[in-house]
């Protein structure tokens, strides 16, 4: 809208009064994109001792964003992801290695992204596999 003020400033009996000025307030658009995903992780099967990999793409937002991986077994309580192969759950594409000691399971993963100015998305989960 448009506004219209004059100022008055008195020091003890003496007054100065403005002449009028005209302020214009203009409304602030945020006109940042959408954050979403473009690409949700896919279920993969690999053999037992190998290397998995599933990732999520997105787009919108304010970049850079960040990555927060989110792993699930046998449908249980989604636990955040605090090590992979090449430190890869920092990053749109997960690296994990099954191993016969522990991949007795299924495995869901999800990653949630969020951008510079936090904004929120969330993938779906995806299943990985070994055989």
């Amino acid at each position: 809208g448009e506004y219209k003020v004059r100022c008055i400033i008195r020091s003890g009996e003496d007054e100065v009064i403005t002449d009028v000025a005209t302020i214009t307030a203009k409304e602030i658009v945020d006109d940042t994109p959408e954050l979403k995903i473009t690409k949700q992780p896919q279920n993969v099967t690999v053999q037992m001792d190998e290397l998995a990999e599933v990732s999520v793409a997105v787009e919108g937002g304010k970049a850079p964003y960040t990555y927060k991986w989110y792993r699930k077994i046998d449908g249980g309580t989604p636990m955040l992801v605090t090590s992979s192969v090449d430190n890869s759950h920092t990053t749109a594409n997960l690296k994990v290695k099954t191993s016969v000691s522990y991949w007795q399971k299924k495995y869901e993963f999800s990653c949630k992204i969020i951008d510079s100015e936090g904004r929120e998305v969330t993938s779906d989960y995806a299943i990985i596999a070994a055989n």
